[in-house]
């Protein structure tokens, strides 16, 4: 996905990557470009075994954008009597030094088989055993790759949806399993800080429970009110609502403290329990 684009329709994407699959035996790789970013893709099969990868290289022209890019170059080794990858070597132009200098200068940045990823082998086992190190945010490895994935240019940092977006992006290739991910993983997150799954309430449902609610708690309130035997009674149903604020109040906040309700969710849902509670008080 790029620009809120994706890079082939959804049917067709569908049917590219069921042909990976099922020629994943004699695919010794795929080689994409056009993303002005360095990353990598794998491709698993139905039982969820990694079975064929993409590279995708860094262009050499450079995008005037919040995720511009450093121009990069890349030279691949293979074994030419089998067409195994072995390694590749990423090249950069500092271009910020370039335009200092007025001088272009070319360096290597990294290898792929070295220290900077540490893999054994280029395989689609080992990139997938390296995507999986990403979803740990404090993994170093991750940050080698995020400040690859713009040649260097990046100075912000990537966590949190960031992250997940560059995860869920490599390892499900798949538009919907794409989104399914995102949902899945954003969940695991929020229960990482401290949310704990299966109480977060969707908003809209949240509001037809509520609209469904308040008003019957409201007309019951009226009707104890009423029924008291003189005006001074209704005082003393208000006095009731007053007094039992603080009480259904402070008991609402950790409720919704629990649950992760919206902070309106959460106000509204104070008020509904002060009026039961002040209804019950006062037919008491």
């Amino acid at each position: 996905m790029t620009l809120g684009h994706s890079s082939f329709t959804e049917k067709n994407n569908a049917r590219y990557l069921r042909l990976v699959k099922r020629y994943s035996s004699i695919i010794q790789g795929q080689f994409f470009g056009h993303l002005h970013s360095d990353s990598f893709r794998v491709v698993y099969n139905e039982v969820g075994k990694p079975v064929s990868w993409m590279m995708i290289a860094p262009s050499i022209s450079p995008r005037r954008t919040s995720d511009s890019n450093n121009p990069a170059m890349r030279l691949y080794k293979f074994d030419t009597d089998t067409g195994q990858v072995l390694d590749y070597t990423q090249y950069y132009l500092d271009l910020e030094q370039a335009n200092k200098l007025e001088e272009a200068v070319w360096q290597p940045e990294y290898n792929l088989t070295t220290y900077y990823y540490g893999l054994s082998e280029v395989s689609s086992l080992a990139l997938h055993n390296l995507a999986d190190r990403f979803n740990n945010a404090d993994d170093a490895q991750f940050m080698k790759y995020y400040r690859a994935n713009s040649v260097r240019h990046a100075t912000s940092t990537c966590e949190g949806v960031c992250l997940l977006n560059h995860y869920c992006a490599i390892t499900r290739l798949d538009y919907r399993e794409f989104h399914s991910c995102l949902e899945t993983a954003a969940k695991a997150l929020a229960s990482k800080n401290g949310s704990p799954p299966g109480l977060l309430i969707p908003t809209c449902s949240l509001n037809r429970l509520l609209m469904a609610t308040l008003p019957a708690l409201l007309i019951c309130w009226l009707l104890v009110a009423s029924s008291c035997s003189s005006l001074d009674g209704v005082w003393s149903s208000a006095a009731c609502i007053i007094s039992c604020w603080r009480f259904a109040a402070g008991w609402m906040v950790t409720i919704g403290d629990v649950a992760k309700l919206s902070c309106v969710g959460a106000t509204v849902w104070k008020a509904a329990s002060v009026l039961l509670v002040s209804a019950f008080s006062c037919s008491l």
